[in-house]
């Protein structure tokens, strides 16, 4: 048995002054409270007061979304790589947090460094998704900010507020509400701005917002210029990749490292806005991607990554990428693949780690309509990769298909039934047990499309539409449907390709309460409804609305490289259902973003002379019983059971070492934890017992893990040659301190012993086979109904086990 002392985690510069600047107790009343504190790994330790320009990321939406967007991740990366700046982030909180800020009983902070969001030079809020418009008000509410930009644009003591992110391709909409907007890649772009706030800190926020206008790709509404030329990243480089991404401590939906192998797409689908304005296509080496995954899964500890792309199945080198990132320890996920795309070597290398869902996206129902789209797959090329995906070993398939299409008729809806059924008798070919989850979108028009000009179908006829989907689907077994709410996706069309008046109706919701409407259980169609009315605007007349070809559209003052005359021709094609070829595989098709500065760059062929790290066979081998300790206290408290055994297995991966895995298709780490304390309550002892090859050093990663940790989870001691115990069964029994002066007398059963120290006791509850009494429910039981167990400190001290080799 060895002791160390417990080390920082180093990945939080607050850390160590959580407890002055917040009030734990507080954080106890939200669901998911650890997204608030600020206990992210990978936190750069920086200086506050030593930086001289402060920028604030925010995303305007929850934590689970935002932490893990790979957007943030490069920009936060980017800035704080430069000694001078410094960069930190908030989240739209969720509506308990946010009604507790609200009431003044907790301050809106930046989540890594908790200053308050007026401290910063600037807040640059990332635009995703139009639904999310409203909660950039909210969340400037919470900082104290006004919300419409002329009220600050005269004030020095406000930040300058920007945005940028797909949804800003057009900004009118928010333009009453931001100093200005980037429109289109930020990488570059960002520092430039940090560059101009530093050399002019004496200016006025004005004049520093006009210095700022005339970076390209900015568009400032108090300096208007004729044309903003969006800003292209020409090629992507190595300083701009974080390859030490966050790491965030509390839940997200995804739980892996993103890797972008790519940034554009030449497939030139007539309803894509991504497909547009992203051109041209930018393919990483894939040398490069292989290096990206092998450093960040090191210093994350994750053991998925996926590969992220607009267009996966076009990457030059996929099949070489697959092979290189499938000799690598980790699984590989990856979005919609092309059902054209789709092959047996690709899928035997897939299936290999990753067996969950497959997605394939044919947008529409019929040949003739996917041709209308430009669309270029037929039933066979769909079919035929169903057929190689069942045989394969996948047993769910997810199919994207909108409705609402221009050109659309009924019987392109009626193929969407004709063609899931006929997926699901393929399917059933090879299992009883195959799925096929089918999900519907309405179409949105969207700016800088071909199908711009196309009014959205009304909510009625979308109804009408799901309706028959519904009801012809509905009996089908193993075929599941899903679908997208269509008032949602009216507000998305209205807001998408609105001009200066839909600021008042984003104003009006927002007083109406409107607030993460991206959610379904948030969302409150009637709050928008009561907004079009005080604003004096009609929701289905705006949405429905169809432009004439050559007249003025609100957002062609912004011009992504993509020319008029080729949207108007791929819109007169998609009338005769012609299709345009893919320029990377065929001809120019003169869509206008290529220059000499500016082209498709695709990868080159891969260096065979690099060392791909030969797969270890985590099964195998000679293996010892290792059983370590660990405290969870002050703010780590607040983890939850699951975010704390995901992240001391992540830190275990970190440390370099070989342990045990389990067989079978999907190893898993091989380990266990002892009985987890109440939620809230802190802890001197925790355990868990891993197998540790037998070459490995327990002491090295006790003095390592804690540098993967967050501030206050800590291992703190290892045993070996213990006797084999279960650590959750075979707890004998816990004591807890209890900090109130006057503890009532309370009895259970499963009470040992109480014992009263002045301001605190002593209770050592009995475990039986795992189970024993929740300490927190026990005092709320036995004390006045206004008491508030949440208020008392609570530590856990120990746990005892029938077993000498483990006592401290």
């Amino acid at each position: 048995q060895r002791t160390t002392d417990p080390q920082v985690g180093g990945s939080t510069p607050s850390g160590r002054v959580l407890k002055k600047i917040m009030n734990l107790n507080s954080f106890k009343k939200v669901k998911n409270p650890i997204q608030y504190i600020g206990l992210d790994i990978n936190i750069p330790q920086k200086s506050w007061n030593n930086s001289e320009v402060k920028i604030l990321l925010a995303f305007p939406d929850l934590y689970e979304i935002g932490s893990s967007n790979l957007g943030i991740q490069i920009l936060y990366h980017i800035i704080n790589s430069n000694k001078k700046f410094l960069c930190d982030r908030i989240f739209a909180p969720d509506t308990d947090m946010k009604n507790l800020i609200k009431s003044g009983e907790v301050q809106y902070k930046s989540l890594d460094f908790k200053q308050l969001p007026k401290n910063f030079d600037l807040i640059a809020f990332s635009m995703q998704y139009e639904l999310n418009f409203a909660t950039v008000l909210t969340m400037l509410e919470l900082m104290n900010i006004p919300l419409f930009a002329e009220e600050r644009i005269e004030n020095n003591n406000y930040p300058i507020i920007c945005a940028g992110g797909p949804a800003v391709y057009n900004p009118l909409p928010l333009s009453k509400f931001f100093d200005f907007f980037l429109i289109g890649d930020g990488e570059e772009a960002i520092i430039e701005k940090c560059y101009i706030l530093n050399k002019n800190k004496k200016l006025s926020k004005k004049d520093k917002v006009k210095l700022l206008s005339n970076i390209k790709g900015v568009y400032s509404p108090f300096f208007k210029k004729n044309k903003i030329v969006k800003r292209t990243l020409k090629n992507f480089k190595k300083e701009y990749i974080p390859l030490k991404p966050i790491v965030p401590t509390a839940r997200t939906v995804h739980e892996r490292v993103a890797v972008e192998i790519s940034r554009g797409c030449t497939r030139g689908c007539r309803f894509c806005q991504a497909g547009i304005v992203y051109r041209p296509v930018r393919e990483k080496n894939v040398n490069d991607i292989i290096y990206i995954a092998e450093e960040t899964m090191a210093n994350t500890g994750y053991d998925n990554v996926s590969a992220l792309s607009l267009s996966v199945g076009d990457y030059s080198l996929l099949q070489d990428m697959i092979t290189y990132l499938n000799n690598c320890n980790f699984s590989i996920s990856m979005p919609s693949i092309r059902a054209d795309k789709i092959n047996n070597e690709t899928l035997k290398i897939l299936s290999e780690k990753e067996r969950s869902g497959f997605t394939i996206a044919p947008e529409a129902g019929s040949e003739q309509l996917r041709k209308a789209i430009n669309k270029n797959l037929s039933n066979e090329d769909i079919l035929g990769a169903v057929e190689l995906l069942y045989k394969n070993g996948w047993n769910l398939i997810k199919l994207y298909f909108m409705i609402g299409l221009p050109f659309e008729t009924d019987n392109d809806i009626e193929e969407i039934v004709i063609l899931s059924k006929e997926i699901i008798k393929i399917g059933k070919k090879f299992s009883k047990r195959n799925k096929l989850n089918v999900s519907i979108s309405p179409f949105v028009p969207k700016p800088h499309t071909p199908f711009q000009w196309f009014g959205q179908n009304s909510i009625s006829e979308i109804k009408r539409k799901l309706n028959f989907l519904k009801d012809s689907l509905r009996k089908v077994k193993n075929i599941k449907l899903k679908w997208h709410n269509p008032e949602m996706s009216l507000l998305e069309a209205v807001i998408s390709r609105g001009d200066e008046n839909t600021a008042n109706l984003l104003y009006e919701a927002y007083k109406n309460g409107a607030y993460l409407d991206g959610w379904s259980d948030k969302f409150d169609f009637e709050s928008w409804e009561h907004a079009a009315i005080n604003s004096k605007l009609d929701l289905n007349k705006l949405a429905e609305k169809e432009y004439l070809i050559d007249e003025k559209l609100p957002w062609d003052f912004i011009n992504t490289g993509i020319t008029k005359d080729f949207l108007t021709a791929e819109l007169k094609k998609a009338e005769k259902k012609l299709q345009t070829e893919d320029c990377r595989i065929s001809k120019c098709s003169n869509c206008g973003i290529c220059s000499k500065e500016l082209k498709n760059i695709f990868s080159e062929e891969p260096d065979k002379s690099v060392q791909i790290a030969e797969k270890i066979n985590k099964t195998t081998g000679d293996y010892k019983r290792m059983i370590f300790k660990y405290s969870k206290t002050n703010a780590a408290a607040l983890l939850g059971q699951i975010d704390t055994n995901n992240l001391i297995i992540r830190a275990l991966k970190r440390t370099g070492k070989t342990f045990k895995y389990s067989e079978g298709f999907k190893p898993k780490l091989k380990i266990s934890f002892s009985p987890p304390p109440p939620f809230g309550v802190e802890t001197k002892e925790e355990f868990f017992e891993v197998y540790l090859n037998e070459k490995d050093s327990p002491e090295e990663i006790l003095n390592n893990i804690n540098k993967f940790l967050p501030e206050n989870l800590t291992v703190i001691d290892y045993f070996e040659n213990v006797k084999k115990i279960r650590l959750v069964n075979d707890a004998k029994s816990a004591t807890y301190i209890v900090y109130m002066e006057h503890l009532p007398k309370i009895t259970h059963e499963f009470i040992e012993n109480i014992e009263h120290f002045g301001k605190y006791a002593k209770i050592t509850i009995i475990y039986d086979n795992g189970k024993h009494l929740n300490i927190k429910k026990l005092l709320k039981e036995n004390m006045p109904e206004n008491f508030n167990v949440e208020e008392i400190k609570i530590i856990r001290e120990n746990i005892v086990y029938n077993n000498p080799t483990m006592k401290s």
